[in-house]
């Protein structure tokens, strides 16, 4: 059920903030799946995506079915008109370097104690 405020009304101010507030933590439960899923994926890997794009998905998925060979990938390639293909270069060139430049050169941490 939607809880709906009325702006009008002397508690809304104070209902505001408890609907906000609620939201300020995430849910347990969510970032314990979360964590299970990513978990999964990094040891499991494409099994662990089919099986959860299986699932969330409701699909029936296999690997062959999802799986592009270098050769379709060449073809899909080319058939990119030239002046997109350029400008798709130019903004992963330009995204590459942006990120590269917020890599840390190194990370330290001294503690007082």
């Amino acid at each position: 059920m939607i809880k709906r405020l009325d702006a009008e009304q002397p508690d809304f101010e104070t209902e505001l903030q408890g609907l906000l507030s609620a939201t300020d933590e995430p849910d347990e439960a969510v970032v314990n799946t979360v964590n299970e899923i990513i978990r999964r994926v990094r040891s499991d890997g494409d099994s662990a995506l089919l099986e959860y794009t299986n699932r969330f998905d409701r699909r029936d998925v296999v690997i062959d079915d999802i799986e592009i060979s270098a050769n379709e990938l060449q073809q899909a390639l080319e058939r990119i008109p030239a002046n997109i293909r350029q400008s798709l270069e130019h903004a992963a060139s330009r995204v590459r370097d942006f990120h590269e430049r917020q890599k840390q050169a190194t990370w330290t941490y001294e503690d007082n104690e």
